[in-house]
């Protein structure tokens, strides 16, 4: 799947730091997503799944945020393209839930964290 190889190839990081996001990353995971329901042929549905990609972007930046790992991004989304191409939908959809939870997990982590650092008066 050439969206997964683009998005294995981008930095997800602009510059030296772990700190700025690559907006070319953005767009190849985009693209990447996309890429796993391009075939349904349903226009809304596939313009209705990209809206909720974006919607969910502001999350997602946080679960980026310096202090919270996540080295297997990479590897995350090989084995969604690789049960995907191999056509094994049951497999795809299963490892794609647990993308979605592990982004949802760090969000929650990030933001009990700042919580932490600033405790109500």
């Amino acid at each position: 799947m050439m969206a997964c190889h683009r998005l294995s190839r981008t930095p997800r990081y602009a510059g030296d730091l772990d700190t700025q996001r690559n907006p070319l990353w953005y767009t190849a995971h985009r693209a990447f997503h996309l890429s796993l329901i391009d075939a349904c042929g349903s226009a809304w549905l596939k313009s209705f799944s990209m809206t909720l990609f974006d919607a969910i972007e502001r999350y997602r930046a946080i679960a980026r945020k310096p202090g919270l790992a996540r080295p297997t991004h990479q590897d995350e989304h090989r084995a969604i393209a690789d049960a995907a191409v191999g056509r094994n939908a049951d497999l795809a959809v299963s490892l794609l839930l647990q993308h979605y939870d592990l982004t949802a997990k760090l969000v929650r982590e990030k933001l009990r964290r700042t919580a932490d650092a600033f405790p109500e008066e």
